[in-house]
């Protein structure tokens, strides 16, 4: 019950709200350590368009979240101060919302002035990388391979964070 309260607490359990009846987020685990990253391509808040493809060689943070989600909101400036530390190093954070109304998304991004590539409809992204709770954040090595997943978000994580990045831009 400790987890379970530990998740209620810094995760939005995708299995108690509504969720698009398309994609269905119940079964399976979500993707492991060791697993090729899904690719993907989406449209950026600014208009271009990202694809995970494209960031090959660098450590590439992808996180899952919505503006609904508290802990999602609690956790962008500690991910936008992690994206400024590492700025030039060869790390890339990319923030996948799965807001089924996309329209608020632009609005959150510039009042947190966030400056990494937050990217919109990832819902079928979201699917493939089997995320069951809000904010689920993988990392990813340089040859796309998820080498650690959080789930949820309490304060002081991003230390956890920069040493799983460090340690993976040490292996060259």
């Amino acid at each position: 019950t400790v987890t379970v309260a530990l998740l209620a607490r810094t995760a939005m359990n995708l299995s108690q709200i509504h969720v698009p009846a398309a994609i269905d987020l119940l079964g399976g685990e979500t993707r492991n350590p060791g697993e090729q990253a899904p690719a993907f391509q989406l449209a950026r808040v600014n208009g271009d368009s990202l694809s995970l493809a494209s960031l090959n060689g660098h450590v590439v943070l992808v996180d899952f979240w919505a503006t609904w989600c508290g802990p999602c909101r609690a956790e962008m400036p500690a991910l936008q101060q992690l994206y400024e530390d590492f700025a030039g190093r060869g790390v890339e954070v990319v923030a996948i919302s799965v807001d089924v109304q996309s329209q608020g998304v632009p609005e959150f991004v510039r009042r947190l002035e966030l400056t990494y590539p937050v990217l919109l409809d990832g819902l079928s992204v979201q699917a493939s990388y089997r995320v069951r709770a809000l904010p689920t954040l993988f990392v990813v090595d340089r040859r796309g391979v998820i080498r650690h997943v959080h789930v949820g978000y309490a304060p002081g994580a991003e230390a956890t964070l920069a040493d799983e990045v460090e340690a993976l831009l040490s292996e060259g």
